[in-house]
């Protein structure tokens, strides 16, 4: 993304490509739409190795990933550090049902952020937003 874009919130990202990674259905689905409501073009994967392969197939658009704490095979730290192998350095939102202190790895990564779930539209925009004034 153009370096003019640095800083936006959600609400000036329009087109903006976000990658929602979660093993639930339910929760991938509403975060997608949430996100698309906020005109975010959204892709998802519902575990680790395909946010991987999405990352490899579109990782030159990718601004913002929505990335899921626990998941089968590859956690969310896991999948956040292969991404961050693979040169991602888009801002990643961590979601998990436990509360930050339990869920966030100790991570000196200020790109990464936390939302606890069940998350509302209101809350995901927010720490979104927050995320994307770290590009």
């Amino acid at each position: 993304m153009p370096d003019g874009s640095r800083g936006r919130t959600l609400s000036a990202q329009a087109g903006l490509t976000a990658l929602v990674v979660d093993d639930e259905p339910l929760v991938r689905n509403v975060a997608t739409i949430m996100l698309e409501e906020a005109r975010l073009t959204v892709l998802s994967a519902e575990n680790g190795r395909e946010a991987i392969d999405l990352f490899e197939q579109h990782g030159d658009t990718v601004g913002l990933i929505v990335l899921d704490m626990s998941m089968p095979g590859l956690s969310g730290t896991e999948t956040l550090r292969e991404l961050r192998r693979r040169g991602c350095q888009a801002p990643v939102v961590l979601s998990s049902g436990m509360d930050e202190r339990d869920a966030m790895p100790i991570s000196s990564d200020p790109r990464v952020l936390f939302i606890q779930k069940p998350y509302s539209m209101a809350a995901l925009h927010a720490t979104v937003d927050r995320a994307l004034a770290l590009r």
